[in-house]
C-alpha cells in the first residue's frame, strides 16, 4: 500500500514540477519566439517545376503525354513519395487538390 502511495505522489510531483517549469518559462520570456510578419518576407519568384518535387529520371518518368510513372527499376516500386497537385477551373470558381502516395 505504501508503495502505491509513493508512486502516486511521485507522479503528481513530476506533473506539478512540469507545470511550474512551463509557467516560469512563459513568465520570463520577453517576446514570442517568432516575430509576427505583416508583409511577405520570402519574395520567392521562381515557379516550381515538377523536378523540384519529384526525382524525374531516377524514381519516376514523365512521359510526353504528361503521365508520371515509375521507372523500370524494381527498387523504386515500393517507394513512398507523396505527390501533391493543385489546380483551378478556367473560371477560377473551383479548386482541385490531389494527394497521392
Amino acid at each position: 500500500m505504501h508503495r502505491t502511495v509513493l508512486i502516486t505522489l511521485g507522479i503528481i510531483a513530476i506533473i506539478a514540477g512540469g507545470v511550474l517549469i512551463y509557467v516560469f518559462w512563459t513568465w520570463t520570456r520577453s517576446s514570442p519566439l517568432w516575430q509576427i510578419t505583416e508583409e511577405p518576407n520570402t519574395y520567392i519568384v521562381k515557379i516550381p517545376s515538377i523536378s523540384d518535387f519529384v526525382p524525374i529520371g531516377v524514381t519516376y518518368e514523365l512521359h510526353d503525354d504528361g503521365l508520371l510513372t515509375y521507372t523500370d527499376d524494381p527498387c523504386w516500386k515500393q517507394s513512398c513519395f507523396i505527390l501533391v497537385a493543385i489546380g483551378w477551373t478556367e473560371d477560377g470558381k473551383h479548386t482541385l487538390m490531389y494527394q497521392g502516395r
